[in-house]
């Protein structure tokens, strides 16, 4: 089973280096600049193909989560927001405030895009031929007719397949994300919606 932990560990030395950097520069930057590098130094690491080496255990992940969500505290401590604006509670997170999704957050947005983008645009008939809906499987009437068909997995190494993963997702959002009419909407109605969770 490919677990991509070795892969993670790299990642996560890469992030580590650019913790010491920003946190070094953090005082001396404004906050623009420093959210900046966030972006440019950190984030980047997380973006770059998530859909494959984060679909793993979510044990797994929290080596990169960790350290992504220690740096948005330091962001948070040495810019914080104006009196009018939001602070961190319970329900509000670095990650609301400053508008980022965790490393969960942006596989799932990646997931869910990778299905979006199969649904409509047909670019890879192999995978658009497992995206079919239970209506188009069975003749039962039911409210999840719908749904996108999703065979079960008996193993863990299924459940963390793109596919799989991806379908589960799809399966779980509302009507008004999924008929989206550009993939530029479904990344933003997906990302406002994820953001509160």
């Amino acid at each position: 089973m490919t677990t991509w932990h070795d892969h993670i560990t790299v990642i996560e030395k890469k992030l580590a280096s650019a913790i010491g950097i920003i946190c070094k520069a953090r005082y001396k930057l404004t906050k623009k600049a420093t959210i900046t590098l966030y972006d440019t130094l950190f984030a980047s690491h997380l973006v770059f193909g998530n859909i494959i080496w984060a679909s793993t255990s979510t044990s797994a992940l929290l080596k990169i989560y960790r350290p992504q969500k220690r740096l948005l505290k330091f962001c948070y401590s040495t810019h914080p927001p104006a009196c009018n604006a939001n602070h961190v509670t319970p329900t509000i997170t670095h990650f609301h405030i400053y508008n980022k999704l965790s490393v969960y957050g942006i596989n799932n947005l990646q997931s869910a895009k990778f299905i979006f983008q199969e649904m409509y645009s047909y670019s890879h008939v192999h995978f658009r031929q497992m995206l079919q809906t239970n209506a188009e499987i069975h003749n039962h009437n039911t409210r999840k007719n719908n749904n996108l068909f999703i065979l079960n997995a008996n193993t863990n190494n299924r459940k963390l397949t793109v596919v799989y993963h991806g379908i589960t997702i799809w399966n779980s959002l509302p009507s008004n994300i999924k008929n989206s009419r550009s993939i530029a909407r479904f990344n933003k109605l997906y990302k406002d919606y994820l953001l509160p969770h």
